[in-house]
C-alpha cells in the first residue's frame, strides 16, 4: 500500500496540523504579467485580476539532500480554468504571487460563495502566498473579506531596510488604515532575521536550532560542518464555518551542512521551528521545542 501523498495528507489532517512538522514551500516562480495583474497607481504596486486568484495546488514532498527545498513540502501550483476539471490529488486555494521585479501585489478574497461558469462553488476556504524569504506582508480588512499584500523584491535598491520601504508603500496604498494601525504585518525579522541598528540578527528559534543541531552531531559522534542556516516563512489563511478568515505564519529553519571529506559539497534540509496565527489576533499555535535532527 503506497503512503500517502502530502495532498492527502494536508486535506485529512487540517492545514494547522500539517504545519506544525512539515515545511511548506508555496511556489513562487508563479509570472505576474499583464494577464493576471494590474498596473495601479505607480510601478511598485499591482493588483491580481478577479480572474486569476483562483489555482488549484498540491503538496509534494522534496526528496534530493542537494536541492533547498529537501524536506519540504512544495506547493505547486495550477491555474484554475473554469469548468475544467482539476488533476486528481489536487485542491483549489486562493494564491497570492509576489513580484520578482520589486513591489506591492495585493488581492481580495471575496465573502460569500463565488460561483464559475458552472454554477460550482468556487471560493475554497484555503489561501497562500509566495515563499517569504525577505518579503513583508499585510494584512487587513474585514474578516470575511480580508485583502493581502506581498511586498518584496530581489535586491533593494534604495537606502534604509527593506521592512521600512514597504511599509511605507503600504501607508501610500492604505493611509488610514496605516494610521489607525488597523492591520497586521510580518517582515523578514519575524521568520529570517535581517539587520537591527545595523547589526546582522538572527531570530532566537533558527539560533537555538543552530545549537540543537550542532549539540545532537557531536552527541552521536559524525563528522559535520555548519555550511550555513537560515530562516523562511509561509503565509497561508484558513476560513472557518461562520465565513471569517484566520491567517498564519510557519517559521522554518534552512541547513546547509557538510559530512565528511569527498561527500557532496552540501547538504540541505528543512525543517519547522513555530506556527503562530497572526490575523485577527496574534497567539502562538505550536512551537516545536526539540525539532527533528538533520538526517543521517
Amino acid at each position: 500500500m503506497s503512503s500517502a501523498t502530502g495532498t492527502q495528507k494536508f486535506l485529512a489532517h487540517g492545514a494547522i496540523e500539517f504545519a506544525r512538522t512539515r515545511p511548506i514551500v508555496a511556489n513562487a516562480l508563479l509570472a505576474l504579467n499583464d494577464d493576471n495583474a494590474e498596473r495601479l497607481a505607480d510601478e511598485e504596486r499591482h493588483k491580481i485580476r478577479r480572474s486569476r486568484r483562483l489555482h488549484a495546488a498540491k503538496l509534494v514532498k522534496t526528496h534530493n539532500p542537494t536541492v533547498d527545498r529537501n524536506l519540504a513540502y512544495e506547493l505547486v501550483l495550477e491555474r484554475y480554468e473554469p469548468g475544467t476539471p482539476r488533476a486528481a490529488d489536487t485542491f483549489l486555494t486562493w494564491y497570492l504571487p509576489w513580484n520578482p521585479g520589486g513591489g506591492q501585489v495585493t488581492m481580495h478574497i471575496p465573502a460569500g460563495e463565488v460561483h464559475d461558469d458552472a454554477g460550482a462553488n468556487v471560493n475554497p476556504p484555503v489561501f497562500f502566498t509566495a515563499e517569504l524569504t525577505g518579503c513583508s506582508v499585510f494584512i487587513r480588512g474585514d474578516q470575511r473579506r480580508p485583502e493581502i499584500f506581498h511586498s518584496g523584491a530581489h535586491a533593494a535598491s534604495w537606502q534604509g531596510s527593506a521592512g521600512t520601504h514597504w511599509r511605507a508603500l503600504f501607508a501610500r496604498s492604505r493611509p488610514r488604515t496605516f494610521a489607525h494601525e488597523r492591520y497586521v504585518e510580518v517582515n523578514k525579522r519575524h521568520y529570517m532575521g535581517g539587520e537591527l541598528l545595523g547589526q546582522p540578527c538572527v531570530p532566537p528559534l533558527v539560533t537555538e536550532y543552530i545549537q540543537q543541531v550542532t549539540d545532537e552531531e557531536a552527541r552521536a559522534g559524525r563528522t559535520f560542518e555548519l555550511v550555513d542556516c537560515t530562516g523562511f516563512g509561509c503565509v497561508f489563511g484558513l476560513r472557518d464555518e461562520a465565513g471569517r478568515w484566520s491567517f498564519y505564519l510557519q517559521e522554518n529553519a534552512r541547513v546547509f551542512y557538510r559530512r565528511g571529506p569527498g561527500g557532496p559539497i552540501f547538504q540541505c534540509a528543512n525543517r519547522t521551528l513555530r506556527v503562530s496565527r497572526i490575523y485577527p489576533d496574534r497567539a502562538v499555535i505550536s512551537r516545536n521545542d526539540e525539532p527533528k535532527p538533520l538526517p543521517p
